[in-house]
């Protein structure tokens, strides 16, 4: 039982920062067919061979870029299906199911009560806005940013990198398309979940649809990128903590993301792109990038250090399903094996803890201010901490330890202990006082990626969804 959305999310990741070594038009180009192949960005029309025809470098107007929006939610279908009263009168009748369904679910507002201005020329600030709208941020007074600045909070949540401000002159069908395939790696607010993590979950596209865009054609195409043979989840089997996506890049080249986490709040992370050998099976590369990752407890990127960005070494695939990874730079990376997950026997039989499916950091969609930490004890029990924050220096914490049934996915504790946290300023402990250590109640797990907690002592029962891997 593997998480969906550490294969989701770890390509999108990958292939947003792999693609910046791309040139402009490329990137564009890659984002526009990755984004075609799922269903999510259209042309306007094709070529005599049956090719999407993009106009990537055509500035689009607003009711082409609300359609472009309404498309990358995978609502298509829904605007068409519905009946929308728009009070614009300035909305030709092919886009008037888009800006409708947009209307209507708060994602555009038009200049006025009476004026869309659909023909004129959308411009950075007003894109960014319908896609950060449409991901659960607000950009009303007091909201999570300002519309005429919302390249600020994109910044933050990874959409985009600094290449948008207030004395951008052009916006064009690249950009939009650049940005939306970014959006899929960021956060949908309050959701603990990913953009692409939440398309995948509501079935707009399939897991195996995500990587034949990723590869350009379908699974077993003559031509296809031979890294294909290798794509996947990997866990290190020499360091718990370590563990690996390969997926593919352009052409022969390999993309391969490999994490390390010193704990449940910091990763160091490698990003590896070299061309596969296909005779050796051994990916040569240069200009590997290792950045140190802090995540807050939303799971948000608090800070991202780069420590060197020339890294060297040598990926080496066998003829199963593993590669052994050296890293030039650093005692880590020497001949570290990695397996892919998906061909790791089940942990029943191999008498590795069934936990091992779940470890991992959470947050709760209902209560923003929740978040959980689940890890192995023992050979068969769990150790969950939750932590629940009255403030920013003060916070409940609940250790939980208990075994877990694997028919029924359910972990029946007692003796749990709650304490309230008290830190200073530079996030030392300065008080921690128990409240009681014999708390009751039960840890439900799904098949997926997220665990549902009901505490006696406090009559709750709470949702939280994994954001980021042990």
């Amino acid at each position: 039982m593997k998480k969906l959305i550490a294969v989701l999310l770890a390509a999108c990741l990958v292939f947003t920062l792999a693609s910046a070594a791309f040139a402009a038009d490329e990137k564009e180009t890659a984002a526009a067919d990755a984004l075609y192949a799922l269903g999510l960005f259209r042309g306007v029309g094709t070529d005599a061979e049956g090719e999407p025809i993009y106009e990537l470098d055509r500035a689009p107007n607003r009711m082409e870029a609300v359609t472009m929006l309404v498309r990358l939610l995978g609502k298509e279908e829904e605007a068409n299906a519905g009946t929308w009263e728009i009070p614009f009168a300035d909305v030709m009748d092919w886009a008037r199911p888009y800006v409708g369904y947009a209307y209507a679910n708060g994602l555009t507002k038009g200049y006025d009560e009476k004026t869309f201005g659909g023909a004129d020329p959308v411009t950075a600030a007003q894109y960014l806005t319908f896609v950060l709208r449409a991901m659960g941020y607000s950009s009303e007074p007091d909201g999570d940013f300002r519309w005429d600045a919302a390249w600020e909070l994109s910044d933050q949540l990874g959409i985009t990198a600094g290449e948008y401000n207030a004395s951008t002159a052009s916006f064009d069908r690249g950009d939009a398309a650049k940005i939306s395939w970014s959006a899929l790696a960021a956060y949908v607010k309050g959701e603990g979940r990913f953009l692409g993590e939440k398309l995948l979950d509501e079935g707009v596209f399939t897991l195996e649809q995500y990587h034949a865009a990723m590869s350009g054609g379908s699974p077993g195409d003559e031509g296809q990128n031979p890294v294909m043979n290798w794509v996947g989840e990997y866990r290190c089997l020499q360091a718990e903590r370590a563990g690996a996506f390969v997926e593919c890049g352009e052409g022969s080249n390999a993309i391969v993301r490999i994490t390390w986490g010193s704990s449940a709040w910091e990763q160091a992370q490698w990003l590896i792109v070299g061309e596969l050998d296909t005779d050796t099976l051994t990916v040569s590369y240069t200009g590997c990038i290792k950045t140190i990752v802090t995540y807050g407890e939303d799971g948000m990127i608090t800070d991202e250090v780069t420590e060197y960005e020339d890294g060297t070494g040598t990926i080496v695939f066998d003829e199963g399903t593993s590669f052994t990874w050296h890293e030039d730079q650093s005692e880590y990376g020497q001949d570290l094996v990695f397996e892919w997950a998906q061909a790791l026997p089940e942990e029943e039989e191999d008498g590795q803890n069934p936990v091992m499916n779940w470890i991992g950091k959470y947050c709760s969609p209902q209560e923003e201010r929740a978040s959980a930490v689940v890890a192995c004890e023992g050979m068969d029990s769990a150790r969950i901490t939750i932590s629940w924050s009255g403030s920013a220096w003060e916070r409940a914490e609940w250790e939980i330890i208990g075994k877990l049934d694997p028919e029924t996915l359910t972990i029946t504790y007692t003796g749990a202990t709650k304490a309230i946290v008290t830190r200073d300023e530079n996030g030392n402990v300065v008080n921690e006082e128990v409240e009681y250590t014999d708390g009751t109640g039960t840890i439900v797990f799904d098949e997926g990626n997220s665990f549902t907690w009901h505490e006696d002592q406090g009559e709750r029962e709470v949702l939280f969804r994994w954001v980021l891997g042990g």
